[in-house]
């Protein structure tokens, strides 16, 4: 039987659906632009106590997402619970409050973040390709800009936002940090392999949910698909890496952790990022307030090969 043709509702509800995509995006790159003016002119204590407001709202009014962080902190041990997920929630609006003053001009780098225990001045040196390893602890914007600050440009592999004007806003906030994002698409991809076997210095979060080849590796006492592009492209590319993460201490400032893990002769991808995981693990665990994750972890999925292009032969082509 042929077909029965799409009906004049489903079009119409098809229609509404982009037109609602399309006002919420330029809504939200506007409110970014909101927020970055007000940036350039409030007290700047002011703009860090409404931006833990704004988190702490933000946490009870998006409860999908609140339900699902609760989850992940259940898992961290003690404290946990709902007054974790607020304090993480507070923890995100400040970040972002910090993000805004940087990108206002307002602070600098090098006055918000400090170097504490990385005492590792081979980790800086230009010239050397280097990947970069951390995941969405502390405030992953703000290190990634103090660490372009001390390296040159720091190239990064971003998966794209759903939103394009908003995707096109924050890409174009990130290169003036010097941040240089690079899409998970496999022109994106060779593009950071060039970047890295140019010297340069690459940036990758590994603690997503898995959309591409992936491997159930330990995360806060259970397997967790984990993407192992990163492991990938460190056992092919980079002679140097450096799991890395910056907490905020009482005083307000950002202390740098990084912890030397190079691929080991032999090591496979899954091991490999089965032991930057156990690195992020224990600094997750150490500041638990820190850590903001909304999308479903441990959700049950098998490994498999990905129609998506971040895939190893993507990654091993694209410096070829």
């Amino acid at each position: 039987m042929a077909p029965r043709p799409r009906g004049r509702g489903g079009a119409g509800r098809s229609r509404g659906r982009r037109l609602r995509n399309l006002l919420g995006d330029a809504a939200l790159a506007a409110a970014i632009r909101v927020v970055l003016r007000g940036a350039r002119h409030a007290p700047a204590g002011l703009w860090l106590a409404l931006g833990r407001v704004a988190g702490a709202v933000t946490g009870r009014v998006l409860r999908g997402h609140r339900a699902t962080a609760l989850e992940g902190s259940l898992r961290v041990g003690p404290p946990s619970g709902g007054g974790l997920v607020d304090a993480s929630f507070r923890h995100l609006g400040l970040s972002v409050a910090e993000l805004s003053l940087l990108l206002a001009g307002r602070l600098d780098p090098g006055s918000l973040v400090e170097a504490g225990e990385a005492g590792c001045p081979e980790a800086f040196r230009r010239g050397v390709p280097t990947l970069w390893v951390s995941g969405h602890l502390g405030n992953w914007e703000v290190s990634a800009a103090w660490l372009a600050s001390r390296v040159g440009p720091l190239h990064a592999v971003v998966a794209p936002l759903r939103l394009p004007g908003v995707d096109a806003v924050v890409g174009a906030l990130r290169k003036r940090l010097g941040i240089l994002p690079h899409p998970t698409t496999r022109a994106g991809v060779a593009a950071a392999v060039r970047a890295l076997r140019a010297g340069g210095h690459l940036g990758i979060l590994i603690d997503h949910r898995c959309r591409g080849r992936c491997a159930p590796v330990p995360f806060l006492g259970r397997a967790a698909p984990t993407p192992t592009a990163a492991a990938r492209l460190a056992i092919r590319h980079a002679p140097r890496v450096f799991v890395a993460a910056a907490f905020r201490e009482e005083d307000g400032r950002h202390r740098v952790r990084i912890a030397r893990a190079d691929p080991a002769p032999g090591e496979s991808a899954a091991e490999l990022t089965a032991r930057w995981t156990a690195i992020l693990d224990r600094w997750l665990r150490e500041r638990p307030e820190q850590w903001v994750w909304v999308q479903p972890r441990w959700e049950g999925r098998r490994a498999r090969r990905p129609a998506a292009p971040f895939a190893a032969g993507a990654a091993a082509r694209g410096g070829r």
